[in-house]
């Protein structure tokens, strides 16, 4: 079975939670231009805090990377 990384709340405002079922490679946040924003290198299992008050509003891709298998998701960024 596949697991499924969680990311919460989506909208986000200051930050969001990634919850990481298993050990990943890395997590990048690439703006709609395509461009990194964000590089986790080796976040660990279970929770990880990141933080987005600084990214302007918008649609954002998460990439994370596993055993050369990605799973991509859409974050999206608003502002209160």
């Amino acid at each position: 079975p596949v697991m499924q990384a969680l990311y919460y709340p989506n909208p986000a405002v200051d930050q969001f939670t990634l919850e990481l079922p298993f050990k990943v490679q890395s997590v990048t946040i690439y703006n709609s231009e395509g461009q990194a924003v964000r590089k986790l290198e080796k976040p660990v299992d279970g929770p990880n805090v990141i933080l987005v008050n600084d990214l302007t509003a918008g649609f954002y891709t998460i990439r994370i990377l596993n055993n050369g298998l990605m799973q991509s998701g859409k974050l999206m960024v608003v502002r209160s």
